[in-house]
């Protein structure tokens, strides 16, 4: 962020805060000019609240309380940790150091540094966890004329037993290093029709999660990103222009290079309004968790919840099946009919049912009952290639300008098609079901048994077979009779050591949509605007989308409303009183996202409102969010957003 400068703006200014939901806030300034070619500024801030909260009652948010694990244990030593499990108190704090040089009146160097901290809940796909750690960083750039360089280091610090997901129960470890460079000249040509800009940027990022987050890809997580482009701006005449640009990328990770074009037509009649059609091809890179994660995200008891990396091919070819009863791995998941029988003959002689010379003939059957239940996938496993760059082309048509001095009018079409949109994590393993489990065992006993032994004690093979035939259909069905899943079949990819039930990130194939974006501002006069604009997309949520290079489909939500609204007013004052209010309201919507937030979102309608008054040297206000404090959530199943009051001050020495 580009702050003031100091040069401009010496003196000394801080601020503090309180609010409801145990709100406090506080920040420092001061900037000093040295000399004509020296100046310096420090800044600080500290803040607190306690975000909204789940609600036990209602369902949604206790299935989620449901699955938190307790207590939090450490991903290396697996020896508890000091967390509370969810913890609602948050508190961000910093500071920052910055030296400014201009030994001309074109060139400035400033040198930044600082550290910046989050302590509080986070919200993922994957559900929520804590955060605990901070962050340093530094820059150093250059403006000089045409040029503009810079460098920037930042540090990630997560040690453990600062951070961790509560679904998995375990910490999280991220230790990283992030370097980027940038460079860029312009080439303003004076009394030419043509201005050109051409750059540059890198970065690198060195990742240690102690086989934590991305478990065995510890040694292969680091990556580079490298980027060139070129900018032309070319003045057909007075009213029109056209520009074009050009970017090339490279990404270590995927070890793919792409070249993304843009181009512009820009007609200005007059001053004041501006017509501007411009079409823009783009690609995004998957993150490093949607790369290498390979974590553990819960444990049922049963099974693992388990994140599969993106940068593998995953496949289902071996059929590792993992089942409840037996608790290994078999071949497809099949269970070998000797445990069922093992099963049921020992509830026989627990329960008394038969003598036990009759127990002790049927365990002696025990090595001639062979062969397997087969199991059954309950749906197609979602088989994946490695993740491939997401690819965008956007066409808009946009207008800007100002009517009779008293309207401000901004407007946006566009048509938006994309490829390869990376999702949420989502589940590719399929549960697995023994709808012939009964008739099997059934089967394997009346081809076992002697009837002349049974009928020294009354029964015939086919009465023993429908017992263990009725023992093991109970065992295998719910109370509706539907075959209970009692198996996991889990990628190829999979870690062995326990049944996995596998997550994964995934490309889609293509989507298109339009949007509309309508802005309008009425000037009263120089203090006081009235506003009004709308969003709308023509398409928010896929029911069925197919997966790339696949037959098979699945949701995919732009994770927005499709018809958002606000407006209201500004009553701006250098000095004196101000105030402000504004009314935002949304559609029902969709949400697509991951395991935790997936479900339905109901619009909402709330109003926030503010007023202060300014003096000389200090300012005060009182602001309202959701002023009529509105139950509403902004995403499935996260906590109900309530109204939010702070009051603050602003003092200038």
């Amino acid at each position: 962020f580009i702050s003031k400068d100091p040069f401009r703006y010496e003196g000394t200014s801080f601020s503090l805060g309180a609010g409801n939901q145990e709100q406090f806030t506080s920040s420092f300034r001061h900037a000093q000019k040295l000399s004509d070619k020296f100046a310096y500024k420090i800044t600080a801030q500290y803040r607190t609240s306690r975000d909204f909260e789940l609600d036990p009652n209602d369902p949604d948010h206790a299935a989620r309380l449901d699955s938190y694990i307790t207590p939090i244990r450490s991903a290396v030593t697996g020896e508890p940790q000091d967390f509370v499990v969810p913890d609602y108190d948050q508190r961000t704090y910093g500071f920052t150091g910055t030296l400014v040089f201009k030994p001309n009146e074109n060139t400035t160097l400033t040198a930044v540094g600082g550290f910046g901290a989050y302590e509080g809940i986070f919200r993922t796909s994957l559900g929520e966890g804590y955060a605990g750690s901070g962050r340093p960083f530094a820059q150093l750039r250059l403006n000089s004329g045409g040029l503009f360089a810079q460098a920037y280091w930042a540090k990630g610090n997560s040690k453990d037993g600062e951070v961790a997901l509560y679904s998995s129960g375990i910490t999280s470890i991220n230790i990283s290093d992030q370097l980027e460079t940038q460079l860029q000249y312009n080439f303003p040509w004076e009394d030419k029709p043509f201005e050109l800009t051409i750059g540059g940027d890198f970065r690198s990022v060195w990742i240690d999660t102690q086989n934590t987050t991305h478990g065995r890809f510890e040694e292969e997580d680091d990556y580079s990103i490298l980027g060139l482009y070129a900018q032309g701006t070319y003045k057909i005449s007075e009213q029109w222009k056209t520009i074009g640009a050009l970017r090339f990328d490279s990404f270590s990770a995927l070890d793919e290079t792409t070249i993304a074009p843009r181009l512009g037509v820009v007609y200005q009649p007059d001053p004041t309004n501006t017509f501007r059609l411009t079409w823009n091809k783009a690609f995004g890179a998957p993150t490093s968790l949607n790369l290498f994660g390979d974590t553990q995200l819960a444990d049922t008891g049963s099974f693992l919840i388990y994140l599969l990396n993106g940068v593998e091919e995953l496949t289902f070819d071996q059929g590792n099946g993992y089942n409840f009863i037996t608790q290994s791995y078999t071949p497809n998941g099949d269970i070998p009919l000797t445990p069922l029988y093992g099963l049921v003959t020992s509830g026989l002689q627990m329960s008394g049912t038969f003598p036990q010379t009759l127990i002790d003939y049927l365990f002696s059957l025990t090595p001639t009952i062979l062969g397997t239940t087969n199991a059954v996938p309950t749906s197609t496993p979602l088989s994946r290639a490695p993740l491939e760059l997401s690819e965008s082309d956007m066409f808009e048509f946009g207008y800007k300008g100002i009517i009779g001095s008293k309207w401000a009018i901004t407007t946006d079409i566009y048509y938006s098609r994309r490829q390869n949109l990376l999702s949420g994590a989502l589940p590719i393993s399929p549960f697995l079901i023994y709808p012939t489990a009964g008739n099997d065992i059934g089967a394997a006993v009346a081809s076992a048994t002697d009837p002349a032994v049974l009928a020294g004690f009354g029964l015939s093979p086919d009465a023993l077979a429908g017992i263990y035939n009725g023992v093991i259909t109970d065992i295998f069905t719910d109370d509706m009779g539907a075959p209970s899943a009692l198996g996991i079949l889990s990628a190829d990819n999979s870690p062995t050591t326990a049944g996995t039930y596998d997550f994964a990130y995934l490309n889609y194939d293509e989507l298109d949509y339009w949007g509309v974006d309508l802005g309008l501002e009425y000037f009263v006069n120089n203090d006081l605007t009235l506003f009004g604009n709308v969003s709308w997309l023509s398409q928010n949520y896929w029911e069925e989308l197919t997966l790339n290079k696949s037959d098979l489909t699945a949701p995919l939500s732009l994770n927005t409303p499709d018809t958002r609204i606000k407006f209201g007013f500004n009553k701006y004052a250098d000095k004196g009183w101000f105030y402000n209010a504004a009314a935002r309201a949304t559609t029902d919507w969709e949400s697509v996202n991951g395991s935790a937030f997936t479900g339905p979102v109901d619009g909402y309608f709330v109003v926030d409102a503010g007023v202060g008054y300014a003096f000389d040297k200090i300012r005060i206000g009182i602001t309202a969010t959701n002023l009529f404090d509105e139950k509403y959530r902004p995403i499935f199943a996260a906590p109900d957003v309530r109204r939010l009051i702070l009051a603050k001050a602003i003092v200038e020495l």
